[in-house]
């Protein structure tokens, strides 16, 4: 489906799936981080997230196979990302 992937230490990185091709960036959020629909739109709300290098805020974007979602870990609470990580190499 979705695989989270290291980019940097201060970035949590999400590669998006054909599973995930043609939702929202805020329904893709609450899915891969498992936060409420609420939560994905304020962490949107703090303009800090990036699809693909370019800092996206609306939560209806619309993403799609092979897009790169990132968002600072710091903005994360810990326990809401899965345990298992895979690495992206650039």
């Amino acid at each position: 489906n979705k695989r989270i992937v290291h980019a940097s230490p201060q970035l949590l990185s999400i590669r998006v799936r054909q599973a995930g091709h043609g939702h929202s960036l805020r329904e893709h959020l609450s899915s891969v981080l498992k936060i409420s629909n609420r939560q994905a739109k304020t962490l949107l709300d703090t303009q800090r997230v990036l699809v693909n290098g370019q800092r996206i805020w609306m939560a209806h974007h619309t993403l799609h196979n092979g897009d790169i979602v990132e968002v600072p870990r710091n903005l994360i609470k810990s326990g809401t990302r899965p345990v298992t990580l895979s690495i992206l190499k650039r």
